[in-house]
């Protein structure tokens, strides 16, 4: 694991975070949000102690095996505080996307199951919720558009709510909204539009577009596009 830091971008001052638990996997990603728990900023972190793919002996799947940790860091004064405490184990492999953080939880899309191998290899993914008030994960659906979290979908925050956008084809947008409860996560297609722009649609053509919704107000959605180097 490199170095991980806090922003303040009201002082513009940097604090380095201390060292986690070791982590395996190349991929990392941290949480950061409010808990209106305590009052306090915390930071997240999950960590592979072992990961390994094995195709079957017949060709027709994958084994998937690994062990993974989760922790957490809760910024302010005490006598916890600045240091990584561990909590429950995630039910499920954490993916290497960033997660989404709305008060008093934070959002990781996991790794459900794999089937087939190589070229045919189907990944189905689902959401884990942390909740920071009582340090648990509930397992909830990705929406019925896709099973799984691909390159050109997202996972992000839109009017206080969990979004995820959705591109079934490079010219094609819909964004689905969480109506979230302490035990459930509801999907509803709350917007899909079309690209038609002759300057976005000559990317669209190459398929290196990622959309993301990010803000919402008088009924109005921004939105940006990047450009993946793929």
């Amino acid at each position: 694991m490199g170095q991980t830091f806090v922003c303040n971008p009201a002082t513009r001052e940097f604090v380095e975070l201390p060292q986690g638990s070791p982590n395996v996997s190349g991929g990392q990603r941290v949480a950061f949000g409010f808990d209106p728990w305590s009052g306090k900023y915390k930071v997240a972190r999950y960590f592979f102690r072992s990961y390994s793919e094995t195709p079957q002996a017949d060709g027709q799947g994958t084994v998937l095996e690994y062990c993974i940790g989760h922790e957490i860091l809760t910024i302010g004064d005490g006598a916890d505080a600045w240091k990584w405490k561990a909590t429950m184990d995630p039910p499920y492999a954490i993916n290497a996307r960033t997660p989404i953080c709305l008060p008093g939880f934070f959002y990781w899309s996991a790794l459900h199951s794999i089937t087939g191998h190589g070229h045919s290899k189907v990944s189905s993914h689902v959401i884990l919720r942390f909740s920071l008030h009582d340090e648990t994960f509930t397992v909830h659906p990705n929406p019925p558009c896709r099973g799984f979290l691909s390159n050109n979908d997202m996972l992000c925050e839109l009017g206080g709510k969990l979004c995820y956008v959705h591109s079934s084809s490079p010219w094609d947008v819909a964004i689905w909204l969480a109506e979230d409860g302490f035990s459930f996560c509801n999907w509803g297609l709350d917007f899909h539009f079309e690209c038609c722009d002759l300057i976005i649609s000559s990317f669209c053509a190459l398929n290196i577009l990622r959309w993301c919704a990010f803000a919402c107000f008088g009924g109005t959605i921004l939105m940006f596009v990047s450009i993946k180097n793929e």
